[in-house]
């Protein structure tokens, strides 16, 4: 008769990679701490080219808080802002599927959540915007 699988509580090793993992969570929730209602970055890792570091990018893009000032943006202006005036010119009205941050987010960090701060494009005009800012340095 064959034998069940190990469960993953019976595996070898499990219990050591599972508190490895217990304590990575922790030390990256740690990097935010609570005042008030607002969040305060703690991040000690190493600033990227720009000063903000990718664990905080990381952190700010996967944040609820993200995705709600993400659904307000696009709920608000369901339209691309045409930052380069393409969809004017080819007379073409385009949905924003994207939103950027007029301020990089490198370069002000504190302004991830202005709403004031954002606005809705299209792929095609966040990645041309976006490309633009890397290669500039903004």
């Amino acid at each position: 008769m064959p034998k069940r699988p190990l469960s993953h509580a019976e595996r070898r090793g499990r219990q050591e990679s599972d508190a490895v993992y217990d304590r990575r969570r922790r030390e990256d929730r740690g990097a935010y701490r609570s005042s008030g209602g607002d969040e305060t970055p703690l991040d000690d890792d190493p600033p990227r080219r720009g000063g903000v570091s990718l664990r905080l990018a990381n952190q700010l893009r996967h944040a609820k808080r993200w995705a709600k000032c993400r659904a307000i943006v696009l709920g608000r202006n369901p339209l691309c802002a045409d930052p380069y005036g393409w969809h004017a010119a080819d007379g073409r009205v385009v949905r924003a599927t994207q939103v950027d941050h007029l301020l990089p987010l490198r370069e002000r960090p504190d302004l991830a959540y202005v709403l004031s701060n954002l606005q809705g494009l299209c792929t095609r005009c966040h990645a041309t915007k976006s490309m633009h800012e890397r290669l500039v340095g903004w």
